[in-house]
Parts: structure tokens; C-alpha cells; sequence
């Protein structure tokens, strides 16, 4: 019996976890985002789905408080916020610190594993209630705390929270629902073409 515990504590591993994530088929997560700016501001959230189709398209609408719809389509970004008739398409740059948590949806709903390590150093532990993927960033600026991502789920599921410590101290989690696989979402295709067409 102790030994059937061990295994089953054991069973995740960084590869398993993140190949849980990828889809052969076009993924919708939904999400709850809070931010935590520190003493002198209150705490920020919002709520929106998040979608996947391979190889690689990811986009992300926020629907509340505002909204506003960014999407990823090979080393494209688009971005469009509807109330302030804002748009900008521009060159997806890994490199900036502000396309953090986008880097991270991007690895982990397309299952890539390489992808996450080219910028980050994974480790996983494990419980009977939880399994716990911490990330953390390979080359931090050296007089910051480099850039810190702890993702978990339950034994053997997808993830259902993602927390990011930005080096500035300043924090971000999202909360995930069970994703959803479907040969085709329409509001994928119909969001993606209306910020392509822009």
C-alpha cells in the first residue's frame, strides 16, 4: 500500500505535465486573471477564455472589465481593445518581459516542452492532492529576482491555476476551467479573422 502511494504521488512528471496540456484539436480554457499591484493599489481582476489551435494559433479575449482580444499566429501579434478603437499588430517578441504570461499559455497549450525550457528552468513536485510545475527564469536581470511561474493541477489532470511573481514583486494567478477540445471553434476563427482584417 505505501508503496502504491509513492507511485502514485510519483506519476507526474515536468514532461506529463505539460504534454497533459497540448491538444491535437483547437483548446478553450476559461480563466479568471487577479493582479496584485502592491500596497498603493487595489487588487485588479478580470475574466475571458482563452484559445488554442494547433500548430500555432493562441488567442486570449478578455470579457470583463473590459473588452479586449489578443491573439498569437506564428511570430504575429495582434491586439485590438474595441472601447478605444485600439489596434496594433507587430513581431511576437519572446524577449519581453510583458509577453511573460503569454510565453507560458502559449508552451503549455501547445504541449512544448522545448519551447518553456528555452527561457526557463522547470522542476515539478508532487503530493497525493497536487502536483506543483515551478518556473523560473533562466537569465534574470541581475539586479532583479528573475521572473517566477508556479502552475498546478491535480494528480494526473490539466492545470487549474497559474501564478506569476514578476521581478518587480508585482503578482499575477489565473484560474483555469477544465479545458474544452473541438475540431473548430467558430469564435476563434471569427475573433482571429476580424483582428487580422482590422
Amino acid at each position: 500500500m505505501i508503496l502504491y502511494s509513492i507511485q502514485l504521488i510519483a506519476s507526474d512528471t515536468v514532461e506529463s505535465v505539460i504534454a497533459r496540456m497540448k491538444t491535437q484539436t483547437a483548446t478553450k480554457i476559461a480563466y479568471t486573471e487577479t493582479r496584485d499591484m502592491g500596497l498603493f493599489s487595489d487588487t485588479w481582476q478580470a475574466t475571458g477564455v482563452l484559445y488554442a489551435q494547433p500548430p500555432n494559433i493562441m488567442l486570449k479575449q478578455q470579457q470583463q472589465p473590459t473588452v479586449e482580444i489578443m491573439a498569437i499566429e506564428a511570430d504575429q501579434l495582434y491586439y485590438h481593445k474595441p472601447a478605444t478603437d485600439t489596434f496594433h499588430q507587430m513581431q511576437f517578441d519572446e524577449n519581453n518581459e510583458m509577453m511573460a504570461s503569454i510565453i507560458i499559455f502559449k508552451g503549455l497549450m501547445t504541449g512544448d516542452s522545448h519551447y518553456l525550457r528555452q527561457f526557463y528552468t522547470l522542476s515539478i513536485k508532487n503530493s497525493a492532492q497536487n502536483w506543483s510545475l515551478l518556473m523560473e527564469e533562466k537569465n534574470p536581470d541581475s539586479e532583479q529576482q528573475g521572473l517566477k511561474i508556479i502552475i498546478q493541477g491535480m494528480p494526473e489532470q490539466a492545470a487549474h491555476s497559474i501564478s506569476i511573481t514578476l521581478p518587480d514583486g508585482d503578482e499575477e494567478s489565473y484560474a483555469l476551467s477544465p479545458p474544452e477540445h473541438n475540431p473548430y471553434f467558430k469564435q476563434l476563427n471569427s475573433l482571429l479573422n476580424a483582428l487580422k482584417s482590422h
